[in-house]
């Protein structure tokens, strides 16, 4: 017998948040107007973040530019930026690092993108979700991460460019407006999925009472 506990997130906290997507922007030394494409645990090697360099390159020449927001940093790193000025987008590739306020950079993006070559549920899709970013993560991802029905699976097998033609489509800027009842249907679906904090609570205080059992 066991009983599955959620990792549950603060949905309030990861709430689309113009000011703060106003303010990575400025920090980053990227467009209001720009296109961003985000991903966090750059330079881990499962995370296969070299391959979104590949896409982004593969938008340029698609007639879309973009800019690409690494958050996190590990053993690639280097080899990431050496990756990002050969292939001449270096300009377009930003090297956040590691962050303590990750809810303030999912705001400022307008995909989140995973392509991992093997995952178990990655939070971050779970976090980008409750933001109302569009998500789009390597069909071998766990698709138990689609809880708000807002991540697409592609194969990295399909390449860099189908990747591009894909993400392109939803790399329109949406309206404030937009953003924010996505955030709000992200949100009521993490809560009534058992991804929130307070949820988790609950679930643990039955836990610790003896009355869950599931």
């Amino acid at each position: 017998p066991y009983v599955m506990v959620r990792n549950g997130i603060d949905v309030a906290r990861f709430a689309f948040d113009a000011q703060a997507r106003a303010d990575v922007r400025r920090e980053q030394g990227i467009p209001d107007d720009a296109a961003v494409i985000g991903h966090i645990g750059s330079g881990i090697p499962v995370k296969n973040t070299g391959f979104l360099i590949e896409v982004l390159q593969a938008l340029d020449t698609q007639g879309v530019p973009a800019h690409l927001m690494l958050i996190g940093t590990g053993a690639e790193i280097e080899a990431l930026r050496e990756q990002a000025a050969s292939l001449s987008c270096a300009a377009r590739v930003h090297f956040v690092g590691v962050v303590g306020d990750a809810w303030r950079y999912y705001s400022a993006m307008d995909v989140f993108a995973l392509p991992s070559y093997y995952e178990g549920l990655p939070i971050s899709l779970i976090e980008a979700q409750a933001s109302g970013v569009p998500c789009f993560a390597s069909d071998v991802v766990s698709t138990e991460s689609n809880v708000a029905s807002g991540v697409q699976y592609l194969p990295l097998a399909a390449g860099a460019e189908a990747w591009a033609r894909t993400i392109a489509v939803a790399l329109g800027v949406s309206s404030a407006s937009e953003r924010r009842e996505r955030s709000r249907a992200g949100a009521a679906a993490m809560i009534a999925a058992g991804f929130s904090v307070e949820s988790l609570g609950e679930q643990l205080s039955g836990i610790y009472a003896g009355e869950c059992t599931r």
